[in-house]
């Protein structure tokens, strides 16, 4: 039987144990234990997937930083583009979502804002 989730499947073969006529308590912790290590695996590939994410987009602002120089608001757009670009690269079979080129942009200006402000304060 294919489940779609694994709450499903965990539920299926609680069910199913219960159902026995000899529940086993050593089965029902069985089921438990598999369900935790495949909760624990699917963690590890999110941090995994996580932290490649962020080693691409570091990568991609520290080209624009090589190409442009410091990043100011005249090319937010081309380091915009260089992380996009990163992030699309290994990825041709999913669609990157729009929201991460927003919340990167938004980023960028909110460094580059922080930047400007804290400048202000110390200098005038």
């Amino acid at each position: 039987m294919k489940f779609r989730t694994r709450r499903a499947r965990l539920f299926y073969e609680i069910e199913s144990e219960l159902r026995a006529n000899k529940p086993s308590p050593e089965r029902l912790l069985d089921i438990f234990e598999q369900y935790e290590v495949d909760n624990i695996s699917l963690i590890h590939k999110l941090k995994k997937k996580k932290k490649v994410t962020l080693n691409k987009i570091n990568g991609a602002i520290k080209q624009s930083i090589k190409a442009h120089g410091n990043i100011s608001e005249s090319n937010f757009s081309s380091t915009s583009k260089r992380i996009y670009g990163s992030l699309l690269e290994n990825e041709p079979e999913e669609s990157v979502n729009y929201l991460k080129i927003f919340l990167i942009n938004f980023i960028l200006y909110t460094i580059f804002y922080g930047i400007l402000f804290i400048t202000y304060l110390l200098f005038f």
